[in-house]
């Protein structure tokens, strides 16, 4: 009777160690679980924080291109105005030395 004491005994002992051993691994898995969820959270906030700050490049990108073509528009007319200007210019010398040597006259004086 002593031995089937002991055994069961021992057989108990096993036992506990075993759902011990159950229960630990269940707590160390729900803890990593909660870990995994704010590692997941921290990603997250990452991504929307690196999304946020490649919009906020893109804008600024944008704006800054916007504003150099207006400033290219803008001296693309000034340009054209000034060829205009000297075109018509150098069209009425032309034509002031064409008219006669009275216009030739012209022409040399002014």
């Amino acid at each position: 009777m002593e031995t089937f004491y002991f055994i069961l005994g021992m057989l108990s002992i096993i036992a506990i160690a075993i759902v011990a051993t159950i229960v630990w691994g269940i707590v160390k898995i729900n803890k990593q679980k909660q870990q995994i969820g704010g590692l997941n959270q921290q990603l997250d906030g990452i991504y929307r924080y690196i999304d946020d700050r490649f919009s906020g490049v893109y804008s600024n990108l944008d704006d800054r291109s916007r504003w150099i073509n207006e400033r290219l528009d803008k001296n693309d007319e000034s340009v054209d105005r000034r060829f205009n200007e000297v075109y018509s210019y150098v069209d009425s010398r032309i034509d002031k030395a064409t008219s006669g040597l009275n216009g030739a006259k012209q022409v040399i004086k002014g």
